[in-house]
């Protein structure tokens, strides 16, 4: 894919944090990286005719809980955010060694911008500092909010942090774009958190990097990197992939490492529609980061857009997959639910036995006199008499 162009690099002069004014636009640039129109004060910076724009889309580096799940529950920032870890050691080694690769991808990114999850956070301040430029954090860019990823037992802790709590995991070496107080009302960040149960994640973060790679556009082509979760990044490697080759249906990406990564450019004409991932006329040129795409003969758990993906047969087979494991899901609560009914049965069946013994101890305790126990109870000489 090479180098970016000239016009990039003086784009990315302009858009980084003193060129372009970020530090005094806040909110305003805000509103207009993800809402704003053609007309706002950051669509100015528009030259006439093409630009080109790259954009990277990178999962975060090796979290905490898989590297010592036990000792991250134990923990006690695991106890108080379990479904939140850091990066491990070999994590952070893996961030500032893919922020490095992107250098040499392109000389002239403008910003990143993260997931809220602290694994995209730590992972993105080392791209920053690789890169030289500021963080934004959006958080609907983050994981798929649902129990298939959180699971439906009862956390002992939030799903996810406060803002306030996110924002102390930035240095001050790395420039933030926008501030809490400025973006109130929003989180504290970009974009809206997701509600529990999300039902369509992996459309809704595919959603947001088409939203913020047209506003890329529209700021003169400006290069963002995206720090995600790995079915983001599927997601768009595999629709755009498909987009770019007239495939007749969507490759299945069945693997994304640990800081993995889709680096998706193309061409923007000027006053262009917006532009999807999938849209043949977008032309994309995508290169992808150590990602696997494969058929669902090495198919293990998806983490692309399923409902997307495959040929007709491939369908067919996941769909069995899937009904073999409902069925198997039915199975065990059929098992759960038959020990349930054995188990009230059993208390019914003890239940009647304990109330006929209660009647036998009431007719007892009737007949010798009302003693409140019979453990208690000893006969008198006369009660002795009256039992012969």
């Amino acid at each position: 894919m090479g180098q970016c162009s000239a016009t990039n690099s003086h784009v990315a002069q302009e858009v980084h944090m003193q060129g372009c004014g970020f530090e005094r636009q806040g909110s305003d640039f805000a509103d207009e990286l993800v809402g704003g129109s053609p007309s706002s004060p950051v669509a100015e910076h528009l030259e006439l005719g093409p630009r080109r724009v790259t954009m990277a889309i990178v999962r975060h580096g090796e979290r905490k809980d898989r590297e010592n799940p036990t000792g991250w529950l134990q923990s006690e920032m695991g106890k108080q955010y379990p479904f939140d870890p850091p990066l491990t050691p070999l994590g952070r080694t893996q961030a500032s060694r893919v922020g490095k690769e992107l250098a040499q991808k392109c000389d002239a990114y403008s910003l990143v911008i993260s997931s809220p999850y602290i694994r995209c956070v730590e992972t993105a301040v080392l791209i920053c500092l690789e890169l030289g430029v500021g963080l934004c954090i959006d958080q609907e860019l983050g994981e798929i909010f649902s129990p298939h990823y959180f699971g439906d037992w009862e956390s002992p802790g939030p799903l996810r942090r406060d803002p306030k709590e996110v924002v102390a995991f930035i240095p001050r070496s790395v420039t933030q774009v926008g501030s809490l107080e400025e973006l109130d009302g929003q989180g504290g960040f970009l974009g809206m958190a997701p509600e529990w149960p999300e039902r369509d994640g992996k459309l809704r973060m595919a959603a947001r990097v088409e939203q913020l790679f047209n506003r890329a556009a529209l700021m003169d082509g400006a290069n963002f990197v995206l720090v995600t979760h790995g079915d983001c990044v599927a997601a768009c490697h595999a629709l755009a992939l498909a987009g770019s080759c007239g495939m007749s249906r969507i490759p299945v990406v069945s693997k994304v490492p640990y800081c993995g990564y889709t680096l998706l450019e193309r061409v923007c004409e000027v006053d262009e529609d917006d532009i999807g991932l999938i849209d043949k006329e977008a032309q994309w040129q995508v290169q992808s980061g150590n990602l696997t795409v494969g058929s669902v003969d090495d198919y293990s758990g998806s983490v692309g857009l399923d409902d997307y993906s495959g040929s007709v047969e491939e369908q067919q087979a996941m769909k069995k997959t899937a009904q073999e494991l409902v069925e198997r899901k039915a199975k065990k609560q059929e098992d759960a639910c038959s020990r349930t009914n054995r188990r009230q049965s059993t208390k019914i069946l003890m239940g009647e036995v304990y109330k006929a013994r209660f009647r036998q101890i009431e007719d007892a305790q009737a007949a010798f006199g009302g003693s409140a126990s019979l453990q208690s109870w000893r006969p008198t000489s006369d009660q002795s008499q009256a039992v012969v």
